[in-house]
């Protein structure tokens, strides 16, 4: 078995350099959030909706604090302003939500799965797009890092795409995307935003 394993971790290295890491799960301060999302709490359209808000739903408690709308999923949210469960069998709706935000989490979930292509690639690509069906005419779902191989293939008659750099710490993060493919950059924030 030993042998295996280390035969099939050479083929790994040597086909795509390695499997991209395991998917981080962290919260992260609203501060940080809001700055690399390039957001300003003022422009935000209600409701907003959090994708893979944490066990606290931080972002949400601080958007509710200010008297916001807003609502957060995750396996492990907490009630009331978070709802427990999979971001991958969410009801998005249709033409419901202002504002929708994943910081490091829808995004970089489905970049990971993505590399290892299959039915969970598959299934991530399905609900961004009913993600994109859930949003409000001038709706927004904003998240980093950015899916490039996702965003060129929408229409720009029904969506206008926005991408903001990341801080060059925050880049080198994603320093495994580079190398599995090269001509992927998705060291940016993106904005998707239906139009009317």
């Amino acid at each position: 078995m030993k042998e295996h394993v280390s035969r099939v971790s050479a083929w790994l290295d040597a086909t795509l350099g390695g499997l991209p890491p395991e998917v981080p799960n962290a919260e992260y301060s609203v501060e940080l959030q809001l700055s690399i999302l390039g957001l300003e709490v003022e422009t935000l359209r209600p409701p907003i909706l959090d994708v893979g808000c944490g066990p606290d739903a931080r972002l949400v408690q601080h958007l509710r604090g200010l008297g916001l709308e807003a609502w957060g999923v995750d396996l492990d949210a907490s009630e009331p302003f978070g709802i427990g469960g999979d971001w991958l069998q969410f009801d998005y709706g249709e033409r419901r939500w202002g504002t929708v935000i994943s910081h490091q989490a829808f995004s970089l979930h489905f970049l990971h799965h993505h590399f290892r292509r299959g039915e969970a690639a598959r299934r991530h690509g399905e609900v961004y797009a009913a993600i994109l069906r859930g949003l409000a005419p001038g709706g927004s779902f904003v998240y980093t890092p950015s899916l490039p191989f996702v965003e060129s293939v929408l229409p720009g008659s029904a969506y206008r795409i926005e991408r903001r750099p990341l801080p060059p710490e925050l880049a080198a993060g994603l320093e495994w995307v580079r190398r599995l493919a090269p001509e992927m950059e998705v060291s940016y924030a993106s904005r998707v935003t239906k139009r009317s």
